[in-house]
């Protein structure tokens, strides 16, 4: 898939791997900062390192400082260490967030795997692997930049949530489940509000991250408490007053609900779920709820 971008943009590609692969810790394994290559419109390169605490700050971060070149970016890189399994194999590598400035809007998750040899030397192996297209942080709207970092990490969490709720409602939550829901986030069926997309794109990039996040909290961790918030800080941002959010929301728990082969075994809605829906409609104020 690389062989159908335009040959800059895959010399880009390759300047942003180089770049990563140097500040991999050969010695002590420690993941580097998240950071951006950024390539202008004049054609001037920069690197913009990303000081964070956990890997969610610089996804938030990013979009921030890329809006501060104010359309003066042609490609931007976003990149953090990581690890991949393929064909059952685990592998170091680096994750490359893809961007340019364009009509699509899209951008594209690159993953580059690499190895460290005896002698602590770090290089690539393997053909860089296109993945799946993500928002393009150069087109995220300006809602997005107005929301405090605690404001953020409560909307990102409002989908795992719910997914918890319905699908721990047997008391267990399996793989099946798990990888079922990501599924429905990534299809994005049916989804209107725009600042839902951003919340699901955000999720996307580090599901696992959320859905530890949501089902580790412990009793203290109050799901309606929470999605009440969720609703309330999309009230005051949009127009409706955060009912197209809250609409497509719910209509994300009943996709997991009716889910056939996944949570329930069939397609009915079962009692304990249903009753779990109910309260949803209630917090998220659907109808008149």
């Amino acid at each position: 898939m690389l062989e159908n971008f335009p040959e800059d943009y895959r010399n880009f590609l390759k300047g942003c791997i180089d770049h990563g692969l140097g500040l991999v810790d050969e010695e002590a394994g420690e993941p580097f900062s998240p950071f951006i290559d950024v390539l202008t419109q004049s054609g001037q390169s920069a690197t913009l390192v990303l000081v964070v605490d956990q890997l969610q700050e610089a996804f938030e971060s990013a979009t921030r400082a890329l809006k501060k070149y104010q359309g003066d970016v042609r490609y931007y890189g976003l990149m953090w260490d990581g690890y991949v399994t393929l064909d059952n194999v685990k592998s170091d590598c680096i994750f490359i967030e893809l961007g340019q400035s364009d009509e699509d809007q899209k951008a594209s998750l690159i993953v580059q795997r690499y190895k460290i040899n005896k002698d602590k030397q770090v290089s690539a192996f393997g053909e860089p692997i296109v993945g799946k297209s993500v928002e393009n942080r150069l087109y995220a709207e300006d809602i997005m930049l107005s929301f405090s970092r605690s404001q953020w990490e409560t909307l990102v969490g409002a989908p795992f949530i719910v997914f918890v709720m319905i699908a721990g409602a047997d008391g267990n939550i399996d793989e099946k489940e798990k990888a079922a829901f990501i599924k429905v986030l990534e299809e994005q069926e049916n989804i209107e509000s725009q600042g839902l997309k951003m919340v699901l794109a955000a999720g996307l990039e580090s599901p696992n991250v959320q859905m530890r996040r949501v089902v580790e909290a412990g009793a203290g961790f109050d799901f309606v408490e929470q999605l009440t918030e969720a609703r309330s800080i999309m009230a005051q941002y949009t127009q409706d007053g955060g009912a197209q959010f809250c609409s497509d929301l719910y209509s994300i728990a009943e996709r997991v609900a009716k889910s056939s082969g996944g949570f329930l075994g069939f397609r009915s809605i079962g009692k304990r779920e249903r009753a779990i829906l109910t309260e949803l409609r209630k917090v998220l104020g659907i109808d008149g709820a």
